[in-house]
């Protein structure tokens, strides 16, 4: 009989430590898995120096470092879709990226996207033509005489974006806006003022065109935009606190000192 017991006393014992093996190698793995297994946050970007800039396929500039700033903190893989200016808001619109960065507030986009709290604010937008056009603008009328480049699905600022008076062509990005102004397709475009500056600093015909002395006094800010469609909506909240504490400790300041370079050519 107590041959009997003990074998059934052994039998039990390892049983039991088999299922205990069992549990603690199941517990390493979940562990482990919630380690190694980060989310992929994915971000659809279109070149806007020097907030984003493309070099032989490499993404750097202002937005690049804050985003990745923000994913490090929020523990997630930062996944980057280069794409045109169109095709990515399209993209993101459809909610098949997570975010957006570079983007201006407005009313009307809140329809398909949430947006985080400014990461960068006080951007000017200005007007620029090529030299001896003949433009002159010194108030917000004067713009109803032009028809002004602009691309197309962009914010510039309230006063100009709700104007139903005044002309606009349609452009498909920046660059495309001034090379038509270089053709002398209209005489006037309308950009951020640090974008437009950037690009000419880098561009053979800077001194071929002029920034307007006219500056509309409304400014605007940059933001990362969530899509609606985006799981990552419920981190909303994280991202505005990473964000908030991302401007406190300076970083935006100096990832601008880092890409900005001084404007010095003729445009100014």
């Amino acid at each position: 009989m107590i041959s009997t017991l003990n074998r059934i006393n052994g039998r039990h014992a390892v049983k039991m430590l088999a299922n205990l093996k069992k549990s603690m190698l199941f517990l390493i793995l979940f562990v482990f898995s919630g380690l190694t297994c980060a989310q992929d946050f994915h971000v659809a970007i279109a070149r806007w120096d020097p907030f984003i800039m493309i070099t032989k396929g490499k993404a750097t500039g202002i937005s690049i470092d804050y985003v990745r700033e923000l994913c490090r903190r929020l523990g997630v893989n930062l996944v980057l879709h280069e794409l045109p200016w169109l095709r990515a808001i399209r993209m993101f619109e459809r909610g098949e990226v997570d975010a957006m960065v570079n983007l201006y507030f407005t009313q009307a986009r809140t329809s398909t996207m949430t947006f985080a709290i400014p990461y960068y604010e006080n951007m000017n937008m200005r007007f620029y033509t090529y030299k001896k056009s003949g433009v002159r603008i010194k108030q917000h009328a004067d713009l109803y005489q032009y028809e002004i480049g602009a691309v197309e699905y962009a914010a510039n600022y309230p006063n100009f974006d709700l104007d139903a008076k005044i002309k606009t062509h349609a452009t498909a990005s920046d660059e495309h806006a001034l090379k038509m102004l270089l053709h002398h397709r209209f005489k006037l475009i309308i950009a951020a003022e640090i974008q437009m500056d950037h690009m000419l600093d880098n561009s053979d015909n800077s001194e071929q065109i002029e920034k307007l002395d006219y500056a509309p006094s409304q400014t605007s800010a940059v933001h990362i935009a969530l899509s609606k469609k985006s799981a990552f909506i419920k981190e909303l909240p994280r991202i505005n606190q990473y964000t908030r504490a991302i401007l406190e400790e300076g970083l935006i300041e100096s990832y601008a000192k880092k890409h900005i370079r001084k404007h010095t050519k003729a445009h100014k």
